[in-house]
């Protein structure tokens, strides 16, 4: 196998992996009876939501909370919502007034914030009297229904998961895109996840957490970045389960810059590689059934996607100088299409099962899949570099600095982002090394990511 041959089936292999995993699911999930009602025997708690927040802008605070009044104000079980405040003095007397006339909110800091995010959830854990809490992001919309239905739940389970539902403040292509990608990674991640038997890793947005069984758990522990993703896997190694509630929901923002996208992608792809690095053992010898426990490190692997991908846009010119292939053209042309074109027919067919298997669910037409496909696609090329970096640095166990995702009119005075410019340069020297060698396999290469970035620089952002 030559060199630039071997480029080109590593650029689809992470493909071929993911469209696998996710057409696993679908089966086991079209195989599985209908969980989506399940009867409670529900009996009376209490519950706080708890809003940590730090350095977000004041009107994405307000206006979240006047979207979310009559679900708070109507819902008995709601005994009060804490927005936790680790900012300064300042910030924190310029919210109380903000929010003075909403009747159930308080708003709290803490004197000395230490330990970050989980820090704070483990702060307010330890002295809260609740029975359930539910932790919400600053962004995170819930209505009236949704919040109602968990005061009809048994607390049988130690999370109730809400699923999650994108929304946009500014109407961009990469604000269309995400939205569309937040409610099929929900439907295939959680929902069909769920269905399947496989187990429902809490979000970090919209989890309503039993507080004793956290308290057990010892909680989070300082700057963990992927708090969810930790919690789901002390909460499965220890033998707790956990339940998504199918038909509830909870509306998360996206970013709708690249810019944003990519500082809030960068972190998740970090956290949940660390969380791996730091609890592969334990999740090996946890009492789930082999096959979920395989499952689960098959969900975590998931920042990794890009890792071969970006080597292959690195490797692309040098392999395009050192290899002029001795097989015809039409010969290297025919490979190319043989390797690309069984993952285009995977990605149609797990898009029309996904269409079949959800069809009350899924209204939209089958061609707004193929055009968000095709976008997130390039949005995943130009942003391969960074993810890449993150995801590594997390299984290394490295350090990073914690970022909120900009949002409102901080990400609207956000920088353009640089990547696209640079994979174009690279690639382009990729093109032009590849049509002096007559190398088509590392030409391909190289006008994938080319597209990619000429089509995030020209369009995306729009």
């Amino acid at each position: 196998m030559s060199l630039s041959f071997l480029l080109v089936f590593l650029l689809t292999l992470p493909i071929y992996a993911v469209l696998l995993y996710y057409l696993i699911i679908i089966a086991f999930a079209s195989r599985s009876k209908d969980k989506s009602v399940v009867k409670e025997d529900a009996r009376d708690f209490s519950i706080e939501v708890v809003v940590p927040v730090r350095g977000e802008p004041l009107e994405i605070v307000k206006n979240t909370l006047l979207r979310n009044k009559e679900a708070y104000e109507s819902t008995p079980c709601v005994k009060k919502v804490v927005i936790l405040s680790d900012d300064d003095v300042q910030y924190f007397e310029t919210l109380k007034r903000e929010l003075e006339g909403f009747s159930k909110v308080e708003v709290l800091r803490r004197s000395q914030p230490k330990g970050g995010r989980t820090g704070a959830l483990d702060h307010y854990f330890s002295y809260s009297t609740s029975d359930y809490i539910l932790v919400l992001d600053v962004d995170g919309t819930i209505d009236k229904e949704s919040l109602n239905s968990l005061c009809m739940l048994s607390g049988s389970e130690a999370a109730y998961v809400l699923p999650w539902k994108g929304y946009s403040l500014d109407k961009t292509r990469v604000a269309e895109t995400m939205a569309f990608f937040t409610d099929l990674g929900s439907l295939i991640l959680y929902r069909l996840r769920s269905k399947a038997g496989f187990f429902v890793f809490p979000l970090g947005s919209g989890t309503l957490y039993n507080r004793d069984a956290i308290i057990r758990l010892g909680g989070w522990g300082d700057n963990i970045v992927q708090d969810d993703i930790l919690m789901g896997v002390k909460l499965a190694s220890n033998g707790f389960s956990t339940r998504l509630l199918e038909n509830s929901e909870i509306q998360v923002l996206v970013p709708s810059k690249l810019y944003s996208l990519r500082k809030q992608q960068a972190r998740w792809a970090f956290g949940t590689s660390e969380v791996l690095s730091r609890n592969f053992k334990r999740i090996l010898d946890s009492p789930l059934p082999l096959y979920k426990r395989m499952e689960m490190f098959a969900y975590l692997l998931q920042p990794l996607e890009t890792l071969l991908p970006f080597l292959v846009l690195v490797l692309a010119p040098i392999v395009a100088l050192l290899e002029r292939p001795s097989t015809p053209f039409s010969y290297q042309f025919m490979n190319v299409i043989g390797i690309f074109l069984p993952a285009a027919i995977l990605g149609l067919l797990q898009g029309f099962l996904l269409y079949e298997l959800e069809k009350n669910r899924l209204k939209g037409l089958f061609k707004y899949y193929i055009i968000n496909l095709g976008r997130f696609s390039a949005i995943l090329a130009v942003l391969s570099p960074y993810l890449s970096f993150y995801a590594l640095k997390g299984l290394l166990r490295g350090k990073i600095k914690w970022e909120v995702t900009l949002k409102g009119q901080k990400e609207k005075i956000s920088p353009k982002e640089k990547s696209p410019l640079w994979i174009a340069a690279w690639s382009g020297l990729g093109i032009a090394s590849s049509m002096m060698t007559g190398n088509l396999y590392t030409l391909f290469v190289s006008l994938l990511f080319m597209l990619a970035s000429l089509y995030c620089l020209l369009r995306l952002e729009l």
